[in-house]
């Protein structure tokens, strides 16, 4: 509060303190005091003295409008995290209910969305640079791979068996029933051992 008694006197606060006692009262350092000084958050009179009721006031608005700022940036930072998470990370089934979770505190806790989606992330990411290393060295195929490798192998057994009968056709005529079946059945496990020779190391 300013002395408006005296108008000749230099503008004082009755109830003024130093920029010291302010901050200890605060609980800040000296220097912030300064900083929220020269910011205009606080007045000095004269004297360099800070009104201690209109300080603790302003320190009080201060800081809810720091925490308004960080609330906002969280959530700004968490809404985009989540919509990356969702679009471009190969996430698992259980993540839509996750994500609804998530927007339903974004509001009142952003910051707490916030780090649960990157610890989700890390989570994801970490999965899946362990799943490449595995598909590196051995210990892992991508579907895609296994796919190419089925397709290759389906197209070696129609190739191997489709050029059966007429290999056979001519050392089958006239035999025995029994000996056509042993002619056959040598003939396919020549061909499954001519196979297992080109996909089996």
């Amino acid at each position: 509060m300013i002395d408006k008694n005296n108008k000749n006197a230099e503008t004082v606060f009755t109830d003024g303190v130093s920029q010291s006692a302010l901050a200890k009262n605060l609980g800040v350092s000296r220097a912030q005091v300064r900083t929220l000084i020269d910011k205009g958050v606080f007045e000095i009179d004269e004297a360099k003295r800070v009104s201690l009721s209109a300080a603790v006031e302003a320190y009080k608005e201060y800081q809810k409008t720091i925490d308004q700022n960080k609330r906002n940036k969280g959530r700004k930072a968490a809404t985009k995290l989540i919509e990356d998470i969702k679009s471009s990370i190969d996430v698992g089934d259980d993540f839509e209910s996750t994500y609804k979770n998530w927007l339903s505190q974004i509001e009142n806790n952003p910051i707490a969305v916030l780090n649960a989606a990157k610890a989700y992330m890390t989570a994801v990411q970490t999965k899946q640079e362990k799943l490449k290393l595995d598909e590196l060295e051995g210990r892992l195929y991508s579907i895609d791979r296994i796919n190419a490798d089925a397709e290759k192998i389906g197209l070696a057994i129609k190739s191997k068996f489709s050029s059966l009968p007429a290999r056979i056709a001519t050392v089958c005529e006239g035999r025995t029933a029994r000996d056509i079946e042993e002619i056959i059945s040598d003939e396919i496990n020549n061909c499954f051992a001519e196979l297992q020779k080109l996909f089996i190391k």
